[in-house]
């Protein structure tokens, strides 16, 4: 097409991602750049120049470049809320992206810049209309802080405009198409993708707003489209162009959620939606049309109550009656979306109990005893050794299952349940309820927004003293080998993968005991931890303080600065490295243990239904039960354990 490159930024998302395969197609140089790209992306990319990291840091840098043209897609389009952050920090994270693109566009001496823009602009009252349908005349007027910005984004793009250096907005509307997944930026899955995933898990479509009409774009069939436009770039005209006309009224007027109609109240085979929408793209794009819905809105009349159906509520198993189970209680009984419909606990004391507190919830000894009841999903709030016949009953029932951490107290046995899960294709979700903490998700962010250059070692402190014989907590712990690694350091390793955003390579490790201890295992464990992004990260954990109350202390240090927590539920700040005194960080409020473990359990309640992929997976809780055995493993040697070792020897055993 030209001499010089196309840089692609967004390009690890499956929009970018196509685009700069369609651009690669036609014999376009690409350079593809995002702040990371996953291996799935990174294969299909073989073969085009990626650049990986983040985008402030990485864009001057490729200023050197002699570009022809820049495609802006880099966006941030999961919520504030979601993410945590200020309105106007969401805004002015978007405008830094494109203004940073523009920048290195020009100095680059690019001649053409595309900015991605959205239909998400418009509100359904917007005019003027032609035909019923919004064009590049309709005025916009949508004021989240989403489509704030791709408005603002496109004034910007025009204002930067010069002689010999064309600027134009596209607006995309619903797209879909294959590789779609859920990214920190971009939490969620198109409706299309979400259906699918409905009817690959229940057999069945639920449509909930019927009356709406939708126009989708096959996303191979417009990433083939915009590398015909770079190539025969405008120069004047238009500053704004639609992928498309959407209909005015595609939001409809009125939710309605689907229930059986007559004669279609049995559930058809999952043959009758496509599984892959490479396969059928336009059976599934016509399964989206108005008329193609009948009179109860179902999709071939396939919708019926069940696990997907919005109108139902899901149906909980919960086994183990204990001390952590009393919150899960009262988090389950705060969502109006959660029947229980069984519990069940060994302990004749503990079921008598639940027996008072709900009188018409059928109790047993064993899930065998209950797992009959009509149920979508079970709840493990049980001990982690002991429960692989709970884990085969879930499977075999075709229940999603959350399980209190550890999954296991033996590493393969773990792995060999992840596997039995993903045979029997149930979702399966570990209960690492921290992650949600809102402190969690505000250090992530300052890591990720580089507020202090590049992290590269940290410290983390957690010294308790936990009284193990205290009737509100757990009991079985005071006989475990290794308490404070199976019990709590997993749940700190997993903060670690989780806020670095990187995997362990080595350890090496102490765990011991102190002579006061009441525990049987080792409740002192000090470990120096290596990652994959050259992280370096000093553990040091204990139940058996000395002194009460916890001393809980976790600092990152990066290139210009340090972000540093100073208690488990909050306390975070940050300074550059010649500023005298920390910044704190505002952070939302909190109830501990209870608002961590409902944002945790909303996910997995998503995940039920459909409407999202599943977090905290049995799958990715493995990466820190290996950084457990490996402890294990480096205190016993006295020397350094190699993490993939680990993950070696369970897979082979699992």
């Amino acid at each position: 097409m030209t001499d010089g490159p196309i840089l692609v930024t967004g390009a690890g998302g499956f929009v970018c991602s196509e685009i700069a395969l369609a651009l690669a197609r036609v014999g376009q140089d690409v350079v593809a750049v995002d702040q990371a790209f996953d291996a799935e992306t990174a294969a299909r990319l073989a073969g085009v120049r990626r650049v990986e990291g983040p985008l402030e840091e990485i864009l001057p840098e490729l200023a050197n470049l002699s570009l022809s043209a820049v495609i802006h897609g880099a966006a941030i389009t999961a919520s504030p809320e979601r993410l945590r952050m200020s309105k106007a920090a969401h805004i002015r994270r978007n405008m830094e992206l494109l203004t940073g693109a523009l920048d290195v566009a020009q100095r680059a001496g690019a001649t053409r810049f595309l900015f991605l823009s959205s239909m998400g602009v418009f509100e359904p009252q917007d005019g003027p209309i032609q035909v019923g349908r919004f064009t590049e005349a309709t005025q916009p007027s949508a004021a989240c802080t989403y489509a704030a910005a791709k408005s603002a984004g496109e004034l910007l793009a025009v204002a930067a405009a010069e002689p010999g250096f064309a600027t134009l907005s596209l607006r995309l509307g619903n797209i879909f198409g294959p590789h779609e997944a859920v990214r920190e930026t971009r939490q969620h899955l198109c409706l299309v993708q979400r259906m699918l995933a409905e009817t690959q898990a229940t057999g069945v479509i639920t449509v909930q707003t019927p009356e709406a009409n939708r126009e989708w774009s096959w996303l191979p069939d417009l990433a083939d489209g915009i590398a015909g436009l770079m190539a025969h770039f405008p120069v004047s005209g238009p500053t704004v162009l639609h992928a498309g006309t959407p209909c005015a009224d595609r939001y409809g007027h009125r939710s309605r959620h689907c229930r059986p109609s007559a004669g279609h109240a049995d559930p058809p085979s999952a043959a009758a939606a496509p599984a892959d929408p490479a396969a059928d793209g336009q059976r599934s794009s016509e399964c989206l049309s108005n008329d193609k819905l009948d009179q109860h809105g179902s999709c071939s009349g396939s919708a019926y109550p069940g696990r997907g159906d919005l109108m139902t509520p899901l149906r909980l198993i919960i086994v183990g009656l204990g001390a952590r189970a009393r919150t899960w209680l009262q988090v389950v009984g705060d969502n109006p979306d959660i029947e229980i419909v069984a519990l069940c606990d060994p302990d004749p004391n503990a079921r008598s109990r639940a027996a008072d507190q709900s009188p018409d919830v059928p109790i047993g000894e064993a899930l065998d005893d209950v797992i009959g009841t009509d149920a979508d999903a079970v709840l493990l709030c049980t001990p982690p050794s002991g429960r692989e016949a709970q884990i085969a009953a879930c499977c075999s029932y075709g229940l999603a299952i959350l399980a209190e951490k550890p999954l296991s107290d033996d590493v393969a046995t773990a792995a060999r349940f992840v596997e039995m899960a993903e045979a029997a294709s149930v979702p399966l979700v570990v209960g690492l309820n921290f992650r949600y903490l809102g402190v969690t998700q505000a250090m992530r962010r300052l890591l990720t927004e580089g507020a202090i250059g590049k992290p590269e070692f940290g410290r983390f402190i957690y010294e308790r003293w936990r009284d193990g014989t205290q009737d509100w907590l757990n009991s079985y712990p005071l006989t475990m080998d290794h308490p404070m690694l199976w019990e709590q350091s997993i749940h700190h390793f997993d903060l670690m993968r989780y806020v670095y955003g990187t995997e362990p390579v080595s350890i090496q490790a102490h765990t011991f005991n102190p002579s006061w201890t009441m525990y049987q295992g080792d409740t002192n464990v000090s470990a120096l931890i290596a990652f994959e992004n050259g992280m370096t990260v000093n553990y040091q954990g204990t139940w058996q303080s000395g002194h009460e109350p916890m001393n809980f202390n976790w600092r990152t240090d990066g290139s210009e600065g340090i972000v540093v927590q100073r208690e488990m539920f909050g306390d975070l700040a940050f300074a550059r490295r010649m500023e005298p005194d920390l910044t704190p960080i505002p952070l939302p409020n909190h109830t501990p243990w209870i608002s961590d473990a409902t944002a945790l359990f909303a996910s997995f309640v998503a995940t039920c239904r459909g409407t999202a992929p599943p977090e905290c997976t049995g799958r990715d809780h493995l990466q820190s039960l290996f950084m457990l055995q490996a402890c294990i493993l480096a205190s016993d040697r006295r020397a350094a354990v190699e993490i993939e070792e680990v993950r070696t020897d369970a897979t082979a055993r699992a």
